[in-house]
C-alpha cells in the first residue's frame, strides 16, 4: 500500500504544516523541471517506534531500484497531503532534506524577534544559516567557499577569529565581527560587479532567505518569552520581496 504524506506525523523533526510551507516556496521545481539532465532519487527511512515518524531522508542523483524518483513537475502550489503519494512524496521529502538545516537556523532568528530589515541583513541571515547548518568553518566545503575565503582574509589581520553568530540572538548577529568587519566590508567592494562568483551567491542568498522568510510567514510559532506563557502563537511579518537585480541595488535597500 503507497504511504501518502498525510500518513506521517512529522518529517525529519518537521510538522507537516511546516514541510508543506517550505516545499512551496522551493524554487528548485520550477528551474529544473524542464531539463532533462536534472534527476534525483530519495529513499526514506522511518522511527523504528513509531512509523509515522521520518527520520532519514538519502538521497541520490543517479537511478536505483531501490530509491524513488522526485517528481520534478510537482505543483507546489496546490499540495494536498492526502493525494500526494510515490514520486510526489519523494519530491516533498527532497525538498524538506535540502532546506531543513538553513530553515531551522532562519526559524531560531525570527523566533528571538530577529528583523532583516534590509536586503545587505536577509543575505547574511542566509549565510549564517548556512554555516550552522554546515558546522560552522570545519564543515564540508565551508573553507572553500569564495566568501568565506574572503571574510578569512579581513579577519586575519584584525587579530580576529571566525567566529559564526548563532541565530537564536536575533539582531544581534548584526553586531557581530563577521558582520561589520568582513560581511559587510565585502558586499560594499562587490557591488560594482555583479558577476564575480560571490556576487551570484549573495544574489542566491537574498533569494533563499526571501523564500525562508515566506515559509515562516505562512505558520504561526510562539515567541521564546512566550515559550510556556499563556500568550498565543504570533504571526512572522515577513514577506518576500523581490530580489534586485544589481549588487549595489541590493546594498542600499
Amino acid at each position: 500500500m503507497e504511504k501518502k504524506l498525510s500518513d506521517f506525523e512529522s518529517i525529519l523533526g518537521l510538522t507537516i504544516q511546516e514541510a508543506l510551507e517550505i516545499v512551496k516556496n522551493d524554487t528548485w521545481f520550477s528551474l529544473n523541471k524542464d531539463k532533462d539532465s536534472v534527476n534525483r532519487y530519495i529513499k526514506y527511512e522511518v522511527d523504528p517506534t513509531n512509523p509515522n515518524k521520518i527520520v532519514n531522508v538519502i538521497k541520490k542523483n543517479s537511478p536505483d531500484e531501490s530509491y524513488i524518483q522526485v517528481d520534478k513537475s510537482i505543483d507546489v502550489s496546490n499540495l494536498i497531503p492526502d493525494r500526494i503519494t510515490n514520486n510526489s512524496l519523494a519530491a516533498v521529502l527532497f525538498s524538506v532534506n535540502g532546506n531543513k538545516g538553513p530553515f531551522e537556523q532562519i526559524k531560531k532568528f525570527i523566533q528571538s524577534g530577529g528583523n532583516p530589515d534590509t536586503n545587505l541583513k536577509k543575505m547574511f541571515l542566509a549565510h549564517v544559516a548556512w554555516l550552522q547548518a554546515s558546522g560552522g568553518l570545519e564543515g564540508y566545503g565551508v573553507k572553500e567557499d569564495p566568501l568565506v575565503i574572503k571574510e578569512l582574509q579581513k579577519l586575519e589581520p584584525l587579530g580576529q577569529s571566525f567566529e559564526v553568530p548563532k541565530p537564536e540572538t536575533g539582531n544581534e548577529i548584526f553586531n557581530s565581527p563577521l558582520y561589520l568587519n568582513a560581511f559587510k566590508l565585502i558586499v560594499e567592494s562587490e557591488q560594482s560587479d555583479s558577476e564575480t562568483p560571490i556576487s551570484k551567491g549573495l544574489f542566491m542568498d537574498l533569494d533563499r532567505t526571501n523564500n525562508y522568510l515566506s515559509t515562516i510567514a505562512g505558520l504561526t510559532y510562539p515567541s521564546e518569552a512566550q515559550v510556556g506563557g499563556k500568550q498565543k502563537y504570533k504571526k512572522s511579518k515577513h514577506h518576500k520581496s523581490r530580489k534586485s537585480k544589481k549588487t549595489k541595488k541590493i546594498i542600499n535597500q
